[in-house]
């Protein structure tokens, strides 16, 4: 599928968390507030039902809710990607055609964790299988070789998915390799859209070519990433790099701290618990990391006017 610059996707999505009430169940009564507290901190779209949001712990009508949910209470403006890979072909056809009746911008899958692909080929079958039950939508491949064990470089996935699925879009790239990321975003002229899942390297993919990013901390740290993108845009790169130190040291902070449920909550945009077997934290642990921002003058930059 030709893409160009106009359809291509621009700026941060959040993968965004999935909101669960105390007792571990669905919470689809939070989905309104947090979709107006990333719109409010300069998000473009959300990336829903990853792994951020918890999808391996998940139903599959949990899912096909959370789906639900999410894309009849979007708001204009605000892109919807629909991720709906599965261990399970049949349960991965089931969320992308619904995605598909509700108008969904887009879906994605990530390869099977369990039954795995042995070759390249063998993963365009499964997703051409998956992209084929909403053939209207534009469908992303899920590039995670850390979660996934799959080992093929993204350009070699792009080149094949390329001419075996029509509506094929592009990648979401979640790898530490730029030189291949680099050639996927250079494929064709250009012609597919490559959205970056790495957040501490957000500037050094955007110096490969990179117009959008999907990831875990646009939740609670777009604030810093936009002003990464502001820099790169005016050509201010010593301005960017310490932006993306910033964001970096937030994000360990974060990830010592119960992660980004834990950031949520100090930010007041409480999504809940994780979801077992994941484990919480104490509220001592929440009010340290308060703390630890604000010592680190951190806490303003995570802020917003609205």
């Amino acid at each position: 599928m030709k893409s160009n610059s106009s359809n291509k996707t621009h700026g941060l999505i959040a993968a965004a968390l999935t909101p669960f009430e105390d007792n571990g169940e669905l919470a689809i009564n939070r989905i309104p507030k947090l979709r107006d507290f990333l719109i409010t901190r300069g998000v473009k779209g959300v990336f829903i039902g990853g792994t951020t949001g918890e999808w391996p712990s998940l139903t599959t009508d949990e899912r096909l809710q959370l789906s639900e949910a999410w894309l009849t209470q979007r708001k204009a403006g605000l892109k919807v990607f629909v991720h709906v890979g599965h261990v399970s072909v049949r349960e991965a056809q089931r969320l992308a055609s619904q995605a598909e009746e509700l108008g969904a911008d887009s879906i994605t899958a990530v390869a099977p964790l369990i039954f795995k692909p042995t070759t390249v080929d063998g993963l365009v079958d499964y997703c051409s299988s998956i992209a084929q039950a909403a053939p209207s939508l534009p469908f992303y491949f899920y590039h995670f070789p850390a979660l996934t064990g799959m080992t093929a470089s993204g350009l070699e996935i792009l080149r094949k998915a390329t001419e075996r699925i029509p509506n094929f879009r592009g990648l979401k790239y979640t790898h530490e390799t730029l030189a291949d990321y680099a050639e996927c975003v250079q494929c064709k002229d250009g012609a597919y859209d490559i959205l970056y899942g790495r957040d501490e390297m957000l500037l050094p993919s955007l110096s490969v070519g990179a117009r959008a990013a999907i990831g875990s901390t646009y939740n609670y740290g777009s604030p810093l990433s936009c002003k990464i993108i502001e820099a790169v845009e005016a050509g201010k790169y010593d301005e960017a790099r310490i932006w993306q130190n910033r964001a970096n040291r937030v994000l360990e902070i974060a990830d010592q701290h119960g992660g980004g449920k834990s950031m949520m909550r100090v930010l007041g945009c409480d999504c809940g618990p994780y979801r077992a077997p994941q484990t919480n934290v104490s509220d001592a642990i929440i009010t340290n990391l308060r703390s630890e921002l604000k010592k680190e003058n951190l806490w303003h930059s995570l802020q917003t006017e609205n």
